[in-house]
């Protein structure tokens, strides 16, 4: 517990940099159906996931902050091809790590099924779950992406701006198993994650809460409230008329319980 003096140096630049106009990633992920049979089929995760990435890549264009809006969409639609499986998320991810600068934005959507085991790690489930075992056995939760794989995907994701939005939809979840409870979504994991890559971290439901979906809305909640209110009203402007990205995450947090 002894420390020497501490040396200091003052490095100047030979010339300033010059500012740069930077890039706005959008990945949206949606999962309707799944290949486990105890994993419910959603009804309005694809259109969470197509709404959002359409609405983020007009407002993000049109603002006119980015030189470049780059937009992926995985989604896995009742009776068609599925794009959400963990492969691909992961692909997406590892290619922001190679593209993304200090300068970037970079918004992760998510609508889907999800859960929190009992080590607080939190499981987003992608559509390629298998379709043997528990529904929330090691095996199986592995097959989706977690908390922890999350944080290792993003640790060179080095971008100004991160945030992930999770609309987790289980008012329809019925998944049989003792103790099973789907989507406690104020999970340590996502608490961790957001400490280790400073990044805003927007969940649709607290721990032990059911989010949910609207029949009449089409969406879940939390995308309704975002995307048609937030961003589609503009109710998540501020005095100026401008809708930051804090400003929007936040009119979700006040909007979605009411």
């Amino acid at each position: 517990r002894v420390k020497s003096q501490t040396a200091r140096l003052t490095y100047a630049l030979p010339t300033p940099p010059e500012p740069r106009q930077g890039r706005a990633y959008v990945l949206s992920v949606g999962v309707d159906a799944y290949e486990h049979p105890s994993w419910p089929t959603l009804h309005y995760a694809v259109a969470d996931a197509t709404a959002t990435a359409q609405t983020l890549t007009e407002r993000l264009n049109h603002c006119g902050e980015y030189r470049e809006v780059v937009t992926v969409s995985l989604t896995a639609p009742v009776g068609a091809a599925s794009t959400a499986t963990r492969a691909n998320v992961q692909a997406a991810l590892q290619r922001l790590a190679g593209a993304v600068q200090p300068e970037d934005l970079v918004l992760i959507c998510w609508s889907g099924h999800g859960y929190a085991d009992r080590g607080g790690v939190f499981h987003l489930m992608t559509s390629d779950l298998g379709q043997t075992g528990e529904p929330t056995s090691p095996e199986v939760l592995g097959r989706g992406v977690s908390s922890d794989d999350l944080s290792a995907w993003l640790r060179d994701v080095d971008a100004g701006e991160l945030a992930l939005v999770i609309d987790a939809c289980h008012s329809a979840a019925s998944v049989e198993g003792e103790g099973f409870k789907p989507g406690p979504l104020g999970s340590r994991g996502l608490g961790q994650l957001a400490y280790d890559k400073g990044m805003s971290v927007l969940a649709a439901s607290q721990a032990e809460q059911p989010a949910s979906e609207d029949a009449q809305l089409g969406h879940g909640l939390l995308t309704y409230a975002l995307v048609d209110e937030g961003l589609g009203a503009a109710k998540a402007a501020d005095a100026q008329g401008l809708v930051t990205l804090k400003g929007w995450l936040e009119y979700g947090v006040e909007r979605v319980p009411k």
